[in-house]
C-alpha cells in the first residue's frame, strides 16, 4: 500500500512540473503597473485648524495608471481623453458654476507668491461669488515630494475653503509632458528659455482642459497676481455687456481681457477653449502662449491676405476685446525661470474708468428691438437714421467723486446736452433732483447703471429718442447676469434718473 501511495505521488510531481513547464513557455504581455496612491491625508494635513469650522473630513483616493514608456505622452491626446487622466488631485465635485478662475503654480526659487495671491482673490469675492464659482489651483510639477510640499502649503492655509468647494487643487500624471531636453530652438530664445515657455504652454492646455468641464467661463490667472476690489463684479459686467450686446451678423467675441500682460486676466467661454487649445498644440514649441493667442484670433477673424490692413486690426479688436480698466496687477519679481527678473507693471491697472465703449457695435440699425440688440457707433455724435448706443457700468465715475468732494462748492446746476453740433443736443431731458439721500446700504449705491439708444424713427420726420433705464431688481438669485439684475423701461422721450447716491442729481451728457 505504502509503495502505490509513493508511486501516486511521483506521478503527480511530475504533472505539476510538466504544467509549470507549459506555463512559462506561454507568450506574456507586459501589465502597466497600477499604483493606488493616496493623494491626501486630509486629517493630518489640516489638523491645525478647529473641528468646529471644519465639515467631517475623510481621507480621499485616487487610482493612478503610471505608463512608464513615454513615447505617447499625454498632452498629444488630451484633447480626445475623458475622463482627464489625473495624477493627484483634491476635489469636492463642484461643478456647473458661472466662472472657474485658474492658477497654475510651480517650485519657484526665492519668493513664492501662491498663498498670497489665492488669499487676496478669495478676499474680493462677495459671499454668493464664493458660493457660486470655482477656483482650480493647478500645481505644475510631476516629482511627488514637490507636489506633496506644495500641497501641504494650500491645505495648511485654505482647509476652510478646500472642504467647502471652492478650490480644487490637481498635478498632471507623470507621463503628460514631451521630452523637453528634444524640443528645437524658435525665436532664437535660450534653451532655457524655450524649455520654461513650452512646459509653461503645456501647463496651461492641462489646466483648461480640466476646467472646460466645470462651468461656463474660464479666468486665466497667475500665481503672482494682485486683483482689484469687486473684479469679478467688473467682469461679470463686462462680459454680460458684450455678449447681449451685439449685432445679429457679428460673431461672439472670442476672449476678453482684463489685463494688458501676457496671459493674464483673459476670459474664455469654455465652448472655446477646445478649438483654441488644437491651435496650441500645433505651435506648442514655436511661441509663447499668448502669442499664440493672438495668432488664434487673428486667423479666426482676418482673410490670410489681409493680417497688415487697418480692416484686420479693427475686427481683430471686435473678437479679442481689451477691457479699459485691467483688474489684475502683477506682483512678482522672481520669475519661475531662474536668474530672471521680471519687473512687469500693467499701466490699466485700477484706472478709474467707467465709460464701457462697445467698438464691435460699428453698423447701428434704425430700430431697437429689444436688450439683446443695440447698437453702438465709433464715433461720439449722431447722424440722421443712425442708432447711438452708449453705456456706463455700475461704478463710481470720476464726475461723481468730484461732486461728492465739492458738495458745497456750488450755487446753481447748470444741464446740457451735445458736445460738438447743435443737432446733437436732446430736444427733452428730464432729470430728478433729491434733497435728502435714500436709506441705501453701501453695495447697493454701487449697483445702478443704464444704457441709451438714439435713433430715427423713419427716414423721415422728427427724431425718436428712446431710453432704457435700468434700476437694480430686488431678486439677486443671479448675480452672474448683471443685465439680468435689473429691470427695464421704455420711458418713451424722457429719462428719469432714480439713482441712490449721496448727491443731489446725476448729471448725464454724451461726450
Amino acid at each position: 500500500m505504502r509503495i502505490i501511495n509513493f508511486r501516486i505521488i511521483i506521478i503527480l510531481c511530475a504533472l505539476l512540473t510538466f504544467l509549470l513547464i507549459y506555463l512559462t513557455t506561454l507568450p506574456r504581455e507586459p501589465l502597466p503597473a497600477t499604483i493606488e496612491e493616496k493623494v491626501v491625508n486630509h486629517t493630518k494635513r489640516l489638523a491645525n485648524y478647529s473641528q468646529s469650522q471644519r465639515s467631517m473630513v475623510k481621507d480621499t483616493y485616487q487610482t493612478i495608471t503610471v505608463v512608464k514608456q513615454r513615447t505617447d505622452p499625454l498632452w498629444q491626446r488630451i484633447l480626445q481623453e475623458s475622463p482627464l487622466l489625473l495624477g493627484s488631485s483634491y476635489s469636492k465635485g463642484r461643478t456647473g458654476v458661472q466662472y472657474v478662475l485658474g492658477v497654475p503654480t510651480v517650485r519657484r526659487v526665492g519668493q513664492n507668491y501662491l498663498l498670497e495671491t489665492v488669499a487676496h482673490l478669495i478676499e474680493k469675492l462677495s459671499d454668493y461669488q464664493r458660493n457660486n464659482c470655482l477656483i482650480v489651483i493647478y500645481i505644475g510639477e510631476t516629482d511627488s515630494q514637490i507636489v506633496e510640499s506644495k500641497w501641504k502649503e494650500i491645505s495648511d492655509s485654505f482647509g476652510y475653503h478646500l472642504d467647502d468647494g471652492l478650490i480644487d487643487v490637481i498635478s498632471p500624471p507623470v507621463n503628460y509632458y514631451p521630452d523637453f531636453e528634444s524640443l528645437y530652438i524658435t525665436l532664437h530664445d535660450d534653451p532655457n528659455r524655450v524649455r520654461w515657455r513650452t512646459k509653461q504652454v503645456m501647463d496651461y492646455m492641462y489646466l483648461m482642459t480640466y476646467a472646460s468641464s466645470r462651468g461656463s467661463y474660464y479666468l486665466q490667472l497667475e500665481d503672482d497676481i494682485e486683483p482689484t476690489v469687486g473684479y469679478l463684479d467688473y467682469i461679470i459686467q463686462l462680459e454680460a455687456l458684450h455678449t447681449h450686446f451685439r449685432l445679429d451678423h457679428h460673431r461672439g467675441w472670442i476672449v476678453l481681457s482684463f489685463s494688458e500682460l501676457g496671459f493674464i486676466g483673459k476670459l474664455f467661454h469654455v465652448d472655446e477653449i477646445k478649438p483654441f487649445l488644437a491651435h496650441v498644440q500645433n505651435f506648442y514649441n514655436d511661441q509663447p502662449i499668448d502669442w499664440l493667442l493672438y495668432s488664434y484670433v487673428k486667423l479666426r477673424t482676418c482673410p490670410w491676405d489681409s493680417f497688415n490692413t487697418a480692416d484686420c486690426e479693427r475686427d481683430f479688436f471686435m473678437n479679442y476685446i481689451r477691457a479699459t480698466q485691467s483688474q489684475f496687477q502683477h506682483i512678482g519679481v522672481e520669475s519661475s525661470l531662474r536668474s530672471k527678473e521680471q519687473k512687469l507693471r500693467d499701466e490699466r491697472y485700477e484706472r478709474n474708468s467707467g465709460q464701457q465703449p462697445m467698438a464691435h457695435l460699428r453698423r447701428p440699425l434704425n430700430l431697437v428691438t429689444s436688450h439683446t440688440h443695440t447698437f453702438l457707433q465709433d464715433r461720439r455724435h449722431f447722424k440722421p437714421g443712425e442708432t447711438f448706443m452708449w453705456s456706463y457700468v455700475p461704478q463710481v465715475s470720476l464726475l461723481m467723486r468730484y461732486l461728492l468732494s465739492h458738495l458745497n462748492d456750488f450755487s446753481q446746476i447748470k444741464i446740457g446736452s451735445g458736445c460738438r453740433r447743435e443737432n446733437d443736443s436732446f430736444s427733452e431731458l428730464t432729470v430728478n433732483l433729491y434733497k435728502k439721500v435714500p436709506k441705501v446700504d453701501e453695495s447697493k449705491k454701487r449697483r445702478f447703471g443704464f444704457l441709451l439708444s438714439y435713433s430715427h424713427q423713419t427716414e423721415v420726420g422728427h427724431p425718436h429718442i428712446l431710453y432704457f433705464y435700468m434700476t437694480e431688481n430686488a431678486m439677486e438669485s443671479n448675480e452672474s447676469n448683471w443685465i439680468g439684475r435689473f429691470n427695464w423701461t421704455n420711458k418713451g422721450t424722457s429719462l428719469h434718473i432714480d439713482l441712490c447716491v449721496k448727491i443731489w442729481f446725476l448729471l448725464w451728457c454724451l461726450s
